[in-house]
């Protein structure tokens, strides 16, 4: 496990880490937990928290309703009983377990989706939860104990979101993966001039490190680098069409 902590002394730890991450974010005895990770790591979830010494789960947040996101709602309702929270325009793919898989963001990945993703999506329904709150474009997250806020950051999927805890640090979702250092685009994302505006309004906040749900930390610099980087990339591709 991994911990970082705001100035304001808000601490987040990364309690999984592999396929996917998730965090729990903790201050003065409130916790908030973001994301579940797929439904397969429900039991080794289950005995992190139990090794922080958790009792019980102000919120949680889902970055967007992926099914290696939301994979063990179901499991941490029946036992902490917390609100759920999700962007409204996903809040139907939750209650119905439904993961559409994302499109191709790359060469390699296009081609996989066309391969036929549309096809298996089936085998990656997950157990439905309704959500209990629904986000929109900013959600205060203040009054669940934690000084943060949810932003609409979509690109990966149309709700994905990320989390702003004190201004510092960003829990990003999917918005920006860092499969190989020095890079933030995923692989995977159903429309990259939304993603690009969503790196935007990431970078127009304070927050100096984005906790991404895959793979390793992305600096503020880093995604400075790659916006700019793409931004012109879309640019070309606009002008050549």
């Amino acid at each position: 496990m991994r911990y970082w902590q705001t100035r304001n002394g808000t601490l987040v730890e990364r309690i999984l880490w592999g396929w996917s991450n998730v965090y729990l974010v903790s201050f003065d005895g409130h916790d908030i937990m973001v994301d579940t990770g797929p439904a397969a790591f429900s039991g080794l979830l289950l005995k992190r928290l139990k090794e922080t010494g958790l009792k019980q789960l102000d919120a949680l947040v889902l970055t967007h309703t992926h099914f290696d996101h939301t994979g063990s709602v179901a499991v941490l309702k029946e036992k902490y009983n917390m609100p759920v929270i999700v962007h409204n325009t996903e809040a139907h793919y939750l209650e119905t377990g439904l993961s559409p898989l994302p499109h191709g963001n790359i060469p390699l990945t296009r081609f996989l989706y066309k391969l036929g993703a549309p096809r298996v999506e089936h085998k990656f329904k997950v157990m439905g939860v309704a959500g209990d709150v629904l986000a929109d474009d900013v959600l205060d997250l203040t009054g669940f104990g934690i000084n943060a806020r949810l932003i609409h950051t979509p690109g990966h999927s149309m709700g994905s979101c990320s989390m702003l805890i004190d201004d510092q640090l960003a829990i990003s979702g999917d918005t920006c993966v860092s499969p190989f250092p020095g890079r933030a685009f995923p692989p995977w994302a159903d429309d990259a001039a939304s993603l690009l505006k969503s790196w935007e309004r990431l970078l127009d906040t304070g927050c100096e490190l984005f906790l991404p749900m895959h793979h390793w930390t992305i600096s503020r610099e880093t995604l400075l680098k790659e916006y700019e980087r793409h931004s012109k990339k879309e640019v070309k591709g606009v002008v050549s069409r």
